[in-house]
Protein backbone atom coordinates (compact mmCIF):
# COMPACT_ATOMS: atom_id res chain seq x y z
CA UNK A 1 0.00 0.00 0.00
CA UNK A 2 1.77 3.10 -1.14
CA UNK A 3 0.54 6.68 -0.72
CA UNK A 4 -2.95 6.17 0.63
CA UNK A 5 -5.05 9.14 -0.51
CA UNK A 6 -8.45 8.46 1.06
CA UNK A 7 -7.61 10.18 4.36
CA UNK A 8 -10.39 12.34 5.85
CA UNK A 9 -7.75 14.87 6.95
CA UNK A 10 -6.87 17.92 4.93
CA UNK A 11 -3.50 17.91 3.21
CA UNK A 12 -0.77 18.91 5.64
CA UNK A 13 -2.73 17.88 8.74
CA UNK A 14 -1.20 14.95 10.56
CA UNK A 15 -2.76 12.43 12.90
CA UNK A 16 -0.61 13.73 15.76
CA UNK A 17 -2.06 17.22 15.34
CA UNK A 18 -5.62 15.88 15.34
CA UNK A 19 -4.83 13.76 18.42
CA UNK A 20 -3.43 16.82 20.23
CA UNK A 21 -6.50 18.93 19.53
CA UNK A 22 -8.82 16.08 20.55
CA UNK A 23 -6.98 15.57 23.86
CA UNK A 24 -7.06 19.31 24.59
CA UNK A 25 -10.80 19.38 23.94
CA UNK A 26 -11.30 16.30 26.12
CA UNK A 27 -9.36 17.88 29.01
CA UNK A 28 -11.21 21.19 28.66
CA UNK A 29 -14.58 19.41 28.68
CA UNK A 30 -13.59 17.63 31.89
CA UNK A 31 -12.69 20.95 33.49
CA UNK A 32 -16.08 22.41 32.62
CA UNK A 33 -17.93 19.38 33.91
CA UNK A 34 -16.03 19.03 37.17
CA UNK A 35 -15.12 22.57 38.19
CA UNK A 36 -18.03 24.68 36.95
CA UNK A 37 -20.92 22.26 37.04
CA UNK A 38 -20.08 20.43 40.24
CA UNK A 39 -17.47 21.97 42.52
CA UNK A 40 -17.97 25.72 42.12
CA UNK A 41 -21.73 25.32 41.75
CA UNK A 42 -22.05 23.64 45.16
CA UNK A 43 -19.56 26.05 46.75
CA UNK A 44 -21.28 29.14 45.34
CA UNK A 45 -24.81 28.12 46.33
CA UNK A 46 -23.90 26.72 49.75
CA UNK A 47 -21.08 29.01 50.92
CA UNK A 48 -20.84 32.17 48.82
CA UNK A 49 -24.59 32.80 48.55
CA UNK A 50 -25.08 31.15 51.98
CA UNK A 51 -28.07 29.11 50.84
CA UNK A 52 -30.09 32.11 49.64
CA UNK A 53 -33.05 30.97 47.55
CA UNK A 54 -31.86 32.93 44.49
CA UNK A 55 -28.26 31.67 44.61
CA UNK A 56 -28.82 28.93 42.06
CA UNK A 57 -30.68 31.33 39.76
CA UNK A 58 -27.85 33.90 39.93
CA UNK A 59 -25.26 31.25 39.12
CA UNK A 60 -27.35 29.86 36.26
CA UNK A 61 -27.86 33.32 34.79
CA UNK A 62 -24.12 34.10 34.98
CA UNK A 63 -23.28 30.81 33.27
CA UNK A 64 -25.93 31.43 30.61
CA UNK A 65 -24.51 34.88 29.91
CA UNK A 66 -20.98 33.49 29.63
CA UNK A 67 -22.17 30.77 27.25
CA UNK A 68 -23.93 33.40 25.14
CA UNK A 69 -20.73 35.44 24.91
CA UNK A 70 -18.78 32.33 23.88
CA UNK A 71 -21.44 31.40 21.32
CA UNK A 72 -21.32 34.86 19.74
CA UNK A 73 -17.55 35.48 19.82
CA UNK A 74 -15.87 32.14 19.23
CA UNK A 75 -16.93 31.58 15.61
CA UNK A 76 -15.36 34.91 14.67
CA UNK A 77 -12.21 34.21 16.68
CA UNK A 78 -11.95 30.76 15.13
CA UNK A 79 -12.37 32.16 11.62
CA UNK A 80 -9.69 34.76 12.34
CA UNK A 81 -7.34 32.07 13.63
CA UNK A 82 -8.02 30.04 10.47
CA UNK A 83 -7.38 33.00 8.19
CA UNK A 84 -4.14 34.01 9.90
CA UNK A 85 -2.86 30.55 10.83
CA UNK A 86 -3.12 31.58 14.47
CA UNK A 87 -4.42 28.39 16.05
CA UNK A 88 -1.55 28.02 18.49
CA UNK A 89 -1.77 31.64 19.59
CA UNK A 90 -5.54 31.37 20.13
CA UNK A 91 -5.07 28.11 22.01
CA UNK A 92 -2.36 29.65 24.20
CA UNK A 93 -4.39 32.77 24.96
CA UNK A 94 -7.60 30.89 25.70
CA UNK A 95 -5.78 28.39 27.91
CA UNK A 96 -3.99 31.16 29.80
CA UNK A 97 -7.25 33.05 30.25
CA UNK A 98 -9.00 29.93 31.49
CA UNK A 99 -6.23 29.17 33.98
CA UNK A 100 -6.21 32.74 35.32
CA UNK A 101 -10.00 32.87 35.58
CA UNK A 102 -10.06 29.54 37.39
CA UNK A 103 -7.37 30.78 39.79
CA UNK A 104 -9.51 33.82 40.62
CA UNK A 105 -12.32 31.50 41.71
CA UNK A 106 -10.08 30.60 44.67
CA UNK A 107 -10.36 34.19 45.90
CA UNK A 108 -14.16 34.00 46.20
CA UNK A 109 -15.29 33.69 49.79
CA UNK A 110 -18.53 33.77 51.77
CA UNK A 111 -20.68 36.72 50.74
CA UNK A 112 -18.57 37.59 47.65
CA UNK A 113 -21.55 37.05 45.37
CA UNK A 114 -20.81 39.75 42.78
CA UNK A 115 -17.10 38.89 42.70
CA UNK A 116 -17.88 35.19 42.35
CA UNK A 117 -20.23 35.79 39.44
CA UNK A 118 -17.73 38.11 37.76
CA UNK A 119 -14.89 35.58 38.15
CA UNK A 120 -17.13 32.87 36.76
Amino acid sequence: MSGRTDSPLRPGVGRREVWSWAMYDFANSGYTTVVLTTVFNAYFVGVVAAGKSWGTLALTMALSLSYLVVMLWMPGLGARADARAGHRRLLFLSTTGCVLATATLASVGPGDIAWGLLCL
